[in-house]
């Protein structure tokens, strides 16, 4: 099928199909549309000119088109996601406007050849489409894509591209933070715990809820304990919740712990459990908070996100099964992580400074520093991305040396350079 925009009034349009320069079809239309069929293969031009009601005729209109099984990518270009990759396959020639791509993967295990048989026997097939989108992936790995051109006369061999997944961990790190922060666990974390009991047994009771509480008090002093069952079923969806609310109270100063199980379905059917911990201590109006959460929930794309998130000043995991002999391993402390020894198979560094260690394998994104490394000055630094090594003294005002892919490259204390090996200039 042909169309196109007319501008004002037409009488018709004149429709001239022509091949290698010969007429093969024309048509008088008088719409902006003319279906294209019986054509054998072959590249073809459509030339279109409009004829209004006095017989002037426009300038004509004309598009190249190809009928025939398509030639195969020439190149597959990948578009970098947040833990995902998009595929863009490109056409070096002229192809039919029916043309899509057809898109097998085999994971990270890359496939013996790109034979027609090797591709559909060991790879799977994800669809059909312009550029093909996969999510979930991990960081700093290769995945073997293998894609061919379609259309309704056939098919074209299969290109293979190995499309690395990789994004800076600087913005990993805020696109995780984000993604954790919009959790419903997180939300239920973050508000610290309520300290309003008669508010919390009042809405209680308006849903329905048994609570049982119990309290004794002495002036200023006062001591509460609460347990909250609530249960709702009708035709919206089932709501189950379990809470629990120990509090303290002397004058201005409360401490709490408040735990919280809530499981719900709607009638849509999707669901969500939760699993809030929150303990604190408001003081002069000022909340301190500390506490976990636990939940599962849609994950907006038809299946389940489980989140898991913990909020302290001080975040420690021991080692050991003896009281009074356990053993540090890991912290988290103002915002850092602290490891005590650790043994890691397979890691990305964005940059480090290594005081003492013994590496098997490592892929370092960008570079590697002695942590008195100032440039030009002192120390060492060796850049992985730029492919570059710069040697200085321990003092100041001892020279340097700099090797990279143009050679090596010496310098006096000034700055001057005294020896070059390699390219000059």
């Amino acid at each position: 099928m042909s169309t196109w925009n007319n501008i004002g009034t037409v009488a018709y349009n004149q429709v001239i199909l022509r091949q290698n320069g010969a007429v093969v079809l024309s048509v008088q239309v008088p719409g902006s549309l003319t279906r294209l069929s019986g054509l054998l293969r072959g590249t073809y031009t459509a030339h279109v000119t409009a004829v209004n009601f006095m017989g002037a005729r426009s300038p004509e209109a004309w598009l190249e088109f190809v009928i025939d099984a398509p030639d195969a990518p020439s190149s597959i270009r990948v578009e970098q996601g947040y833990f995902a990759i998009t595929l863009f396959p490109v056409l070096s020639q002229l192809t039919n406007v029916s043309t899509q791509f057809d898109f097998w993967t085999s994971g990270e295990t890359p496939l013996s050849d790109t034979s027609t048989y090797t591709v559909e026997t060991h790879a799977s097939r994800m669809g059909v489409g312009s550029h093909w989108s996969s999510h979930e992936l991990k960081n700093d790995h290769t995945y073997y894509w293998y894609v061919r051109s379609i259309n309704a006369f056939g098919a074209s061999a299969f290109t293979e591209v190995a499309a690395l997944c990789l994004t800076d961990t600087g913005q990993l790190i805020d696109y995780i933070d984000e993604a954790v922060r919009d959790s419903g666990a997180f939300r239920r974390l973050q508000d610290g715990v309520d300290n309003n009991l008669e508010a919390i047994i009042h809405n209680a009771l308006a849903a329905d809820a048994a609570v049982d509480h119990q309290w004794k008090q002495y002036g200023e002093v006062r001591a509460d304990v609460i347990h909250i069952t609530t249960t709702i079923a009708d035709v919206e969806g089932a709501f189950a919740e379990f809470q629990t609310q120990v509090q303290a109270q002397v004058s201005d100063v409360t401490a709490a712990v408040n735990q919280k199980l809530t499981a719900e379905v709607n009638s849509e059917g999707t669901a969500s459990a939760f699993y809030t911990l929150n303990m604190g201590i408001t003081r002069n109006g000022v909340k301190y908070n500390t506490g976990l959460s636990m939940g599962i929930e849609p994950d907006g794309s038809g299946g389940y996100q489980s989140t898991t998130v913990f909020a302290a000043d001080q975040f420690g995991i021991y080692s050991g099964n003896t009281p009074g002999n356990y053993q540090a391993a890991f912290f988290v402390y103002n915002g850092q992580v602290f490891m005590n020894s650790a043994f890691i198979q397979d890691a990305s560094i964005t940059s480090a400074k290594i005081q003492d260690a013994a590496i098997g394998s490592a892929k370092i994104a960008d570079y590697i520093q002695s942590n008195n490394y100032v440039q030009g000055v002192t120390g060492i630094r060796i850049g992985f991305r730029t492919g570059s090594m710069e040697i200085n003294g321990s003092t100041a005002g001892q020279g340097r040396t700099v090797t990279d892919n143009t050679g090596i490259a010496t310098y006096d204390a000034g700055g001057l350079r005294r020896v070059k090996l390699g390219k000059l200039r």
